[in-house]
């Protein structure tokens, strides 16, 4: 679930991420840096990528670098069967937990 920081539909208030992120305001804070400018630029410094196999359907979970080096793995993962025409490249894109979900059900 996206956050004050992030658009990264896998990022919530407990991952490491988030309170790194909130370290990082209360410095920018100190530095007499408002909240709302504070939030604004740490969000900017996010690199946000999609799910490729969301793009597919027309979704748009959107990932942070970290969840979207876990969802290439996942890629990786389940790109070994063969009934999903997604994984028919070489590539095995990017899956996000949703995706994950659909192929177990």
């Amino acid at each position: 679930m996206p956050n004050i920081f992030t658009n990264c539909c896998e990022c919530n208030n407990s991952s490491q991420t988030f309170k790194d992120n909130l370290l990082i305001l209360d410095y920018l804070n100190k530095s007499s840096i408002p909240t709302e400018i504070g939030i604004k630029v740490i969000k900017l410094s996010q690199n946000i990528n999609n799910c490729d196999y969301c793009s597919i359907y027309g979704r748009t979970n959107k990932l942070c670098d970290i969840h979207y080096k876990k969802a290439k793995k996942s890629g990786k993962l389940f790109g070994q069967f063969p009934n999903k025409s997604f994984y028919t490249n070489k590539n095995n894109g990017a899956v996000c937990s949703t995706c994950c979900f659909e192929f177990i059900i």
